[in-house]
């Protein structure tokens, strides 16, 4: 099995009207500008849900199953200046991954974690590193449709975005990169 871990905005869009970045009109609530208080007003929602989801694919396929989750695509808009009230910093990002990690392998220790990248972040090694030294993560990814994974650049293409896939590689100590080239978008 494998899961693409979208809980957060899921959580947003039922719970507070929250739309994701790439589909709301410049000035409504979103993700990018209410993401970060709906995280600190609903932390233990947001691990809960993970835990029932965990909980569950251990019913369904067993406590030893190598599941794959890829966690929270966009992760890193959580920590923007776009954000109302301020964004989260890196530690609380950093600790976030750890809780949700953590509620994920208590229930499926087998389970293969894998990180969001966020492409559009230009330098991915400042971002990645904590992450990186103490997280639990065996891959990274992708999401979203604006990939391309016959460039060199992740988002080939757009005008003064540097990242490319052996930069990212090579920043997460050789880690494995799973890419979204998504659905058609950008």
């Amino acid at each position: 099995a494998a899961y693409y871990g979208y809980i957060i905005a899921f959580l947003a869009r039922d719970r507070a009207g929250l739309l994701d970045c790439d589909v709301v009109a410049h000035g409504a609530p979103s993700l990018c500008t209410d993401g970060a208080a709906f995280i600190r007003e609903n932390r233990d929602r947001i691990l809960d849900a993970y835990t029932h989801f965990a909980d569950r694919t251990a019913a369904t396929v067993g406590h030893e199953a190598e599941v794959l989750w890829l966690i929270e695509p966009d992760f890193h808009q959580y920590s923007a200046s776009t954000q109302k009230g301020g964004g989260l910093s890196h530690e609380a990002m950093v600790d976030l991954y750890l809780a949700i990690s953590s509620r994920i392998l208590n229930a499926l220790p087998n389970a293969k974690l894998s990180m969001d990248i966020s492409p559009w972040v230009s330098d991915q090694e400042a971002w990645l590193a904590p992450f990186i030294a103490r997280c639990p993560i065996d891959y990274l990814h992708t999401s979203g449709g604006r990939t391309t994974a016959a460039s060199h650049f992740i988002r080939g293409g757009v005008a003064g975005n540097s990242v490319t896939w052996a930069g990212v590689h090579a920043a997460s100590g050789g880690k494995g990169i799973i890419a979204d080239t998504g659905y058609g978008v950008g």
